[in-house]
């Protein structure tokens, strides 16, 4: 089996590495949590033509169908899919560690061989002419820069919208940003905030250093109005340490995703 078409897919899905997915770790990704390490992930993502998005989607919930219909084992092969209209489609996948490529290429290329090449040529090659240009890039959750509530106001299960915060921190201020990040974890852990968020830190790809802050929302409505709620309750503590942030960044872009389960593997359905 070509390794090449196994490696292709792995940067349409990024299937096998985010390792970003049986059920439960897929929901270990969005869910606030503060694991022990430092978890490893693929970002593959895929800029896709607006008037071919039909096609697109056609195509990887084909894919997904094939994965499904040929028993793939979610544990070996899994990706979860977030879209937003600047964000692209967005796959996700954890990984152990970098040597965890050659595993991901490996489970992929039996997934390949179940499904028939030929089969499997064809679907990507779907994909391929609706899809102007793809990313790929890995990223760590930094734990000790996230807030996890005790009782967290939303369920996982509830989670419809992502609102995403590049930060490009200026090269030599990294750890004047983290400081300040773990500052806010400790106004917020104060406050019994109910609301948390995840830092995420690329640590390949262009225009580093990069930060990203995940926040989670029923809707983009009702992630406004919590927004709004928590800046009005910390305003005065905060206001300094927000000067403070400011400083140490170069940039700031705000991104919004949406979780698309039904281009993802496996698929509520399938679980």
């Amino acid at each position: 089996m070509s390794k090449k078409i196994s490696f292709v897919l792995a940067g349409l899905l990024c299937a096998v590495c985010l390792g970003f997915v049986a059920s439960q770790q897929e929901e270990k990704t969005f869910k606030q949590e503060q694991p022990e390490q430092p978890e490893l992930f693929m970002i593959s993502i895929a800029h896709v033509k607006p008037a071919m998005v039909k096609q697109y989607e056609g195509a990887v919930k084909e894919i997904i169908r094939e994965l499904s219909d040929y028993n793939v084992d979610p544990a070996k092969v899994s990706f979860h899919a977030v879209q937003g209209s600047e964000l692209g489609y967005v796959f996700v996948h954890p990984l152990e560690n970098f040597g965890a490529m050659e595993s991901m290429h490996q489970n992929w290329e039996q997934a390949i061989e179940s499904i028939g090449q030929e089969r499997f040529k064809s679907l990507i090659a779907k994909a391929d002419a609706a899809t102007v240009s793809r990313e790929r890039l890995f990223t760590k959750h930094r734990a000790e820069l996230s807030y996890t509530p005790e009782n967290p106001a939303l369920k996982s299960e509830d989670v419809k919208f992502f609102n995403y915060m590049f930060m490009y921190v200026t090269p030599g201020q990294e750890e004047a940003f983290e400081e300040v990040a773990k500052e806010f974890v400790a106004i917020y852990k104060k406050n019994c905030i109910d609301t948390g968020w995840n830092v995420y830190q690329s640590v390949t790809g262009a225009d580093l250093p990069l930060f990203v802050i995940i926040e989670t929302g029923k809707s983009r409505a009702e992630f406004a109005v919590n927004e709004e709620r928590i800046k009005t309750m910390l305003a005065e503590q905060t206001k300094e340490l927000g000067q403070k942030a400011v400083s140490c960044i170069r940039k700031m872009v705000r991104r919004e995703g949406y979780p698309r389960p039904d281009l993802s593997y496996p698929t509520p359905e399938t679980e």
